[in-house]
């Protein structure tokens, strides 16, 4: 089972994700915020760095029992559909930065790590779909089995866009909805984030960038790609026991969010 999300800005509205002017400090932090996203996911796995748009997808080796409709049950659930047999894989791919990736395959709990994608302004969300993403599934031979899952941003909500998913997976895709545009399976608000990017590696990729200010878009996506080669198969593999750990956190205690008990 492989579950993909993505989550462009909420001011790009559907014309894709653009680089932002340079910043430095904790702007990073206000940057990711800005965008006022919903918190967590089913295998939530993506960023935005100050517009550049990290995108992960999960190829999950268990099949997915039933249709989660809180945050009890999310982290309960996941914990039980996935518990000792962990085992999938992590790409994070790169449009712009294409020759040269650095690729690991980890046995167990976590998976591929593949550079990022960096969508500039003018690329829209269905063109990354249609160009990238579904030709990307079908190479890993999983198209007609996996489960698409994206957040509630505006471009998400595009007709051709909601159409082409139908078209393309049915009913195996997940998304926030309302009652007057349901969701095939829904997901609720502000749920666990599921998934290792989001829990630890936002964190330590955001620590490099923050050390210093950036004089161009270029300085800024080659220090950001310097910092995800500096992600080896054991950090991947220790921030996946953290993000297990808060998974069973949220399940332990009602569904609470982490954030609040993992200290």
């Amino acid at each position: 089972m492989l579950l993909y999300t993505a989550v462009p800005s909420a001011e790009d509205a559907g014309l894709g994700v653009g680089l932002h002017p340079p910043r430095c400090g904790t702007d990073w932090e206000d940057e990711e915020r800005h965008a006022e996203m919903e918190e967590g996911g089913f295998l939530f796995s993506v960023s935005i760095l100050s517009g550049i748009l990290c995108v992960i997808l999960a190829v999950v080796k268990f099949m997915l029992g039933r249709i989660l409709t809180s945050r009890a049950l999310i982290t309960d659930g996941f914990n039980s559909l996935v518990g000792g047999i962990m085992g999938f894989s992590i790409l994070i791919s790169a449009e712009v930065f294409k020759h040269n990736p650095k690729v690991w395959y980890l046995d167990g709990t976590t998976g591929v790590l593949i550079g990022l994608i960096i969508l500039s302004y003018g690329i829209n969300y269905l063109e990354m779909l249609n160009g990238w993403l579904i030709p990307q599934l079908r190479n890993q031979g999983v198209l007609d089995s996996g489960w698409f899952q994206q957040d509630g941003a505006p471009a998400h909500f595009e007709i051709t866009v909601r159409d082409r998913l139908n078209e393309v997976f049915g009913n195996r895709w997940i998304r926030r909805g309302s009652n007057n545009n349901p969701a095939p399976p829904p997901w609720p608000r502000r749920s666990t984030d599921l998934t290792t990017p989001d829990n630890a590696l936002w964190g330590f990729i955001k620590e490099d960038l923050r050390k210093r200010c950036y004089s161009s878009n270029d300085e800024l996506k080659h220090v950001v790609r310097a910092a995800f080669q500096k992600v080896n198969s054991q950090m991947l593999q220790n921030l996946s026991r953290r993000t297990w750990q808060r998974i069973r956190l949220g399940r332990d205690h009602g569904g609470t969010h982490p954030d609040i008990l993992d200290s």
